[in-house]
């Protein structure tokens, strides 16, 4: 009898295990994976900095803009070169806090290969590989450019005062 119990016990353990992966994640997918930071001004100081910087200076065609919920969403910008075709997006967050307001800057950088694909047409590849290369790929963001970024709020924020 209690080797019955336990291999149901077992059982069920091993079945609920299946379902934690998928349940266990804490992080949305293009949510932020950087911490933030928090800058001493008003919130009304930082989002017209955030704003200047990515609308203004970087020419980001915006996508989301709400002051209120503090989202800044941009469309996504491409470039093409040698390695193939880039395309990237900002993502901001500002929220009021009690020591300022947090500002949580996200870039995300996807990539296609399509220039290799040109240059190998005349290659038999095999058809797995064809679709695997297909569509974009999550590249890595460059986490230096996200802290220029914070850099440049700091900045503008300093010169005003």
């Amino acid at each position: 009898m209690k080797a019955k119990l336990l291999l149901h016990i077992t059982t069920c353990l091993l079945a609920a295990s299946f379902f934690i992966p998928g349940c266990a994640s804490t992080e949305e997918a293009g949510q932020e994976r950087n911490s933030g930071r928090v800058f001493s001004a008003s919130y009304d100081e930082v989002w017209a900095a955030l704003e200047e910087i990515i609308l203004k200076d970087l020419r980001c065609a915006p996508k989301k803009i709400s002051k209120k919920k503090g989202i800044i969403n941009t469309e996504w910008i491409y470039r093409i070169d040698t390695e193939g075709t880039i395309r990237w997006m900002i993502r901001a967050r500002a929220k009021k806090t009690d020591n300022g307001v947090l500002v949580r800057i996200n870039k995300e950088v996807e990539m296609r290969d399509e220039v290799s694909r040109n240059i190998n047409k005349y290659r038999k590849e095999s058809k797995d590989r064809t679709e695997s290369r297909a569509g974009w790929k999550r590249g890595e963001s460059n986490m230096g450019s996200v802290d220029d970024l914070y850099l440049k709020v700091e900045n503008m924020l300093s010169s005003e005062q």
